[in-house]
């Protein structure tokens, strides 16, 4: 994944649409299935968490309204919508700590060779009446060989947390004393009134502030590092007003992507990310615009303007067809970020012609070699074919790209995540289960069989 952080396992218990959820991710992780199958509740557990670390205020635990998403209340979240079940959220982040390596080795009393690459933590979380608000139950850290650091559980007639296991290397402390001294940022746990306590005390707890601290400050980064783009985004405007700013990103709708195409067009030398010419060069190969044009009409008001593939007419955004400015948002965002960043889209392809949709599989292909995750839930099956020639050509490796099937049990009903496995000629190895790409296949099969007869 790269020299920075990229998450590598979601978990999920009684979270919207699912019951039990436990994916591995990768690179590309491509998102199928009918429609209300679920594919956004499972990439909102992210969402969900990201714009809680957005909030100001540290005590709000889970913001189910915030920078990225309004998901309603703790009852339209937790599954079957029974407010007396908890809702966990687990994550596991791969990063590069080997210069930690030791220190955590140390630390935990570890003495095996094998280096840690990853760490996990899970959340619970709870609805109390009363109160009318949702409450962390309980947290776990831990890493990949599964020695647990720390699990606590909230009390029952306060928010604070109770030690429920400590991990032998931090033997000396007590439960009590350690749960006096959890602190939470959210629902990350970081300790206090560490300095006042005695030497025995202080130093067991100062090496698990130490991990503590160090693995925080890992999810943190991660979970700050996620942009997000809604399938509901912005229609074009004849002309815009730049404020001066340059946005971090181009907004959930895109409402900002012009502002951030505008404000990296006026910068100079090296300062200039160029990308306005990347998105040229993308809406050639797409062959969609031959070229896209900022046309100042004063020092704060702009026009967009594109030149027809065919034609070679200087157009307004706003007179072209409406994939171009569907899709310019996806391509900003793209453009604009940084190794180790994150990316989730829903529906990418909205309104683009076929050779378009099999472009943006080349769209994202590039991103990935620049370590930037994707999570994309899509209904292309174009922007899926470019992804596996990629895969048989070699640039991109079958494990790098994760494509799920998310679908409802016609028994049961639960909804069901289906991962299906591509070979290194490109070629899927699983079957798909009844649904969108099935049915597709079985009307072809009919136009070719209506051919010859």
């Amino acid at each position: 994944m790269g020299a920075d952080t990229a998450l590598s396992r979601l978990v999920l218990q009684n979270y919207r649409a699912f019951s039990e959820v436990d994916i591995p991710l990768g690179k590309i992780n491509l998102f199928f299935g009918p429609n209300n199958a679920g594919k956004s509740a499972l990439l909102s557990a992210i969402t969900l968490l990201s714009q809680t670390m957005y909030s100001h205020d540290r005590d709000v635990p889970l913001l189910c309204r915030g920078h990225f998403e309004d998901l309603g209340s703790y009852k339209d979240l937790v599954y079957g919508n029974n407010i007396r079940k908890d809702i966990k959220i687990g994550i596991e982040i791969a990063t590069d700590v080997s210069k930690v390596v030791k220190y955590i080795n140390n630390i935990m009393k570890r003495n095996e060779d094998a280096p840690i690459k990853s760490v996990y933590a899970e959340f619970k979380f709870t609805y109390r009446s009363q109160q009318k608000q949702i409450a962390l139950a309980g947290f776990e850290i831990q890493i990949p060989t599964g020695d647990t650091i720390l699990r606590t559980r909230i009390a029952k007639t306060a928010s604070s947390q109770l030690t429920d296991y400590l991990g032998d290397a931090f033997a000396g402390l007590g439960p009590v004393i350690l749960s006096r001294s959890i602190n939470l940022n959210h629902f990350f746990p970081t300790l206090r009134g560490i300095e006042s306590m005695v030497p025995r005390r202080f130093y067991p707890l100062k090496k698990l502030d130490r991990i503590l601290s160090l693995f925080t400050r890992l999810f943190i980064r991660y979970l700050n590092s996620v942009e997000f783009i809604s399938p509901f985004r912005q229609a074009p405007e004849r002309f815009y007003t730049f404020s001066g700013e340059s946005p971090s990103t181009v907004g959930i709708h895109g409402e900002t992507a012009i502002d951030v195409l505008v404000a990296d067009h006026l910068r100079r030398g090296k300062k200039r990310r160029g990308i306005k010419d990347e998105v040229a060069r993308w809406f050639q190969q797409a062959e969609i615009a031959k070229q896209i044009n900022i046309v100042p009409l004063s020092d704060r008001h702009y026009e967009v303007k594109v030149t027809n593939f065919y034609s070679n007419e200087n157009q307004s955004i706003a007179d072209v067809g409406f994939g171009c400015s569907q899709v310019l948002p996806v391509l900003v965002a793209g453009f604009s970020l940084h190794q180790g960043d994150s990316f989730i889209v829903e529906e990418p392809e909205i309104h683009l012609h076929p050779k378009a949709q099999a472009e943006l599989g080349t769209f994202l292909l590039e991103l990935a070699q620049r370590d930037i995750q994707l999570f994309i839930e899509t209904h292309s099956e174009h922007l899926l074919l470019r992804l596996q020639s990629h895969v048989a050509s070699g640039e991109l490796a079958p494990n790098e790209i994760f494509v799920y099937y998310i679908y409802a049990d016609p028994d049961n009903k639960k909804k069901n995540i289906k991962r299906i496995n591509i070979g290194r000629d490109g070629i899927f190895i699983d079957e798909w289960p009844h649904g969108f790409f099935p049915e597709k296949l079985h009307e072809a099969m009919k136009i070719a069989g209506f051919k010859t007869t």
